[in-house]
């Protein structure tokens, strides 16, 4: 018993991730460990999947502009949030605290942590579904493999996350490069790309939301990462580099090769334009991003349920990852990037609102926590109202409506309940 204890003893210590509290300066990091762990985070094998269908939906051209529109607007979230994370040195969800109050982060953290649960499951399922693709290898027992390795990455924590980047990334770069050249070579030149119709053509709006979709989630979770960045500028820098290479550059070399040879099953591309390289890439891609996605989760549960370690609640989210890559969840991948396109950006939305914007109408930022209550229903409801209209207002872009419906309302709502209360006060 004694021995057990100092093991997990030993665990806590080995895995400590500053989880419930400010990031010390002493552990502050370079623009470039931000980059390496957000970089690795985006680029993920279920990424490459969606990216290879739109070869079948929009021409060359057609696909550059939905990924460069989709990504700018989609950037926002990243960045703002991100700067959250610099200020505060806090996870997520400690700082949706802020504005949503303990009982109603509780709520939005197990949701959030639910989606992110299905998204590294998707993860897993599409790297094994590749890797199968190429080697015959059975796909449950790849996806129990992959499931363990990413699983001790996420345990460790951010230190993990960088390590593991370091590496992948810089091979990631190479790799989606000499797949650009080989896949021009293929296709007969910049003409013939040029010229290929699709087979089944998707609307700009559909392209755009799909983009949104895919990464929405990682925007607003991107104060797991940031809280560790040394100043708000080494954010920019990762920010923007990896948007311009990762979010842009490589779906497009995802496109490209695709195009180059014939399907749009990742696995079947990869092994056939890179061999082994081209597997090996998929591997990584797809651990570097599950494993964000349960370290992630982890930090939000953490919030929950803050005696528990987050190693453990890890283990167990992680767990349900490799379950749900089991039983099918790539099947779902498209509506589960529309469900995450839905409540993201209006949580973000809040918290953007209640940190930036009533300040400067003479409301204090982080009002509930302030007055201590333990669910500020003003934010609740507004995050529900901005995920519904994502689904039933028909015009425009549903990101650009959730969010702005989202922001403006919650504003309009939390200034006059402020100004009302504050008479009232001063009345008595």
């Amino acid at each position: 018993m004694a021995e057990e204890k100092g093991i997990l003893s030993k665990m806590d210590e080995y895995c400590f991730d500053y989880e419930t509290e400010r990031v010390p300066e002493t552990s502050l990091r370079s623009w470039w460990d931000i980059l390496a762990v957000q970089f690795g985070f985006i680029f993920g094998s279920s990424a490459l999947v969606w990216a290879m269908k739109f070869t079948a939906g929009f021409t060359f051209i057609d696909a550059i502009w939905v990924f460069v529109v989709g990504h700018f607007l989609v950037f926002w979230v990243f960045y703002l949030n991100g700067l959250l994370g610099v200020r505060e040195r806090m996870t997520t969800f400690f700082i949706a605290r802020q504005a949503f109050g303990p009982v109603g982060t509780h709520v939005i953290a197990v949701l959030l942590s639910f989606a992110m649960v299905g998204w590294m499951g998707a993860q897993v399922a599409a790297t094994a579904e590749g890797i199968a693709a190429a080697t015959g290898i059975n796909v449950i027992l790849l996806d129990i493999i992959l499931g363990i390795g990413i699983l001790w990455s996420s345990v460790v924590g951010f230190k993990a996350l960088k390590r593991l980047s370091n590496v992948s990334v810089p091979f990631f770069i190479v790799v989606c490069i000499a797949g650009i050249v080989i896949s021009h070579s293929k296709i007969g030149g910049i003409g013939a790309l040029i010229s290929a119709q699709p087979t089944q053509p998707m609307s700009f709006m559909q392209g755009i939301s799909a983009v949104i979709g895919s990464i929405a989630m990682m925007g607003l979770v991107t104060p797991d990462i940031s809280r560790y960045a040394k100043s708000s500028r080494d954010l920019s820098v990762a920010v923007i580099v990896s948007f311009a290479v990762g979010h842009i550059l490589i779906p497009l070399a995802g496109v490209l090769m695709a195009m180059a040879a014939g399907s749009t099953n990742v696995g079947v591309v990869c092994w056939k334009l890179l061999g082994w390289w081209g597997v090996l890439m998929l591997i990584l891609s797809g651990w570097t991003t599950a494993d964000n996605d349960i370290y992630s989760a982890g930090l939000a549960l953490q919030e929950v349920w803050p005696n528990v370690k987050r190693w453990k609640i890890c283990t167990v989210v992680g767990i349900l990852g490799t379950l749900a890559a089991i039983f099918g969840i790539l099947k779902y991948l498209i509506s589960w990037m529309v469900l995450l396109a839905a409540i993201a950006p209006p949580a973000f939305a809040i918290m953007q609102a209640d940190y930036w914007v009533l300040p400067l109408f003479g409301v204090p930022r982080g009002l509930t926590e302030k007055q201590g209550r333990a669910i500020n229903w003003v934010a609740f409801v507004c995050w529900i109202v901005g995920s519904f209209s994502f689904y039933y207002i028909k015009w425009g872009v549903p990101f650009i409506n959730s969010t702005l419906i989202t922001l403006v309302l919650y504003t309009l709502i939390s200034i006059a309940s402020y100004k009302s209360s504050h008479k009232v006060s001063m009345a008595n």
